[in-house]
């Protein structure tokens, strides 16, 4: 009867490759036992010196684990592209409602310090008697507004020369003071345009 055990122990170049077989399958079943899971992988025990450079790929990352407060402000500069070119020019907007003038106080007085017209004029005497000066109350405070004025007349009958000079009236914030100069120069009565801008 034919013996293979007997065969092999009498070719030794059979029995040497068959050992050989027997060994080679053996270590690779205990390798691939051996090799290391997650589960042996302590939290946080790998490191960046671990990794071999450009070894992980997108693939290898759960979705949504880097954010971007993981990523340096160099990395997120880099990735920054250049500003687009200009779009075009949007549709003009809708009118807007108008808005109040700039100058909404004036007065243009007489000699006499009668009021020829004006707006939001509470008032126009005269300080004193025959000397050029002049109070005009408005009604409202002017403490921290612009007040101009100049002689002239309120029509286009004759012009009045002299002239002027305007404070804000003492103990009144709503009051504008006024003195008028004939060109000698000397205090005198004369027409004026007062205008006052907040």
């Amino acid at each position: 009867m034919f013996n293979p055990i007997k065969r092999i122990a009498q070719s030794p170049s059979i029995a040497i490759a068959t050992v050989a077989v027997a060994l080679a399958a053996g270590g690779t079943a205990t390798a691939a036992s051996s090799l290391i899971g997650s589960a042996q992988v302590k939290n946080n025990s790998l490191t960046t010196s671990d990794m071999k450079d450009k070894s992980l790929r997108g693939t290898d990352m759960r979705d949504k684990t880097i954010t971007l407060a993981k990523i340096s402000q160099t990395t997120r500069d880099a990735l920054r592209g250049q500003q687009g070119p200009q779009g075009a020019t949007g549709p003009t907007g809708l009118q807007g409602p108008a808005g109040e003038p700039a100058t909404k106080m004036f007065a243009v007085v007489n000699a006499d310090s009668t009021l020829a017209r004006g707006s939001h004029v509470v008032s126009t005497d005269r300080v004193g008697a025959g000397d050029g000066s002049y109070e005009i109350v408005f009604d409202r405070d002017v403490s921290t507004c612009a007040w101009t004025s100049q002689i002239g007349k309120p029509d286009t009958t004759s012009t009045s020369v002299g002239f002027i000079r305007q404070a804000l009236r003492t103990g009144n914030p709503n009051a504008v003071f006024i003195g008028t100069y004939s060109t000698a120069p000397a205090a005198a009565d004369r027409p004026f345009h007062l205008v006052v801008v907040c």
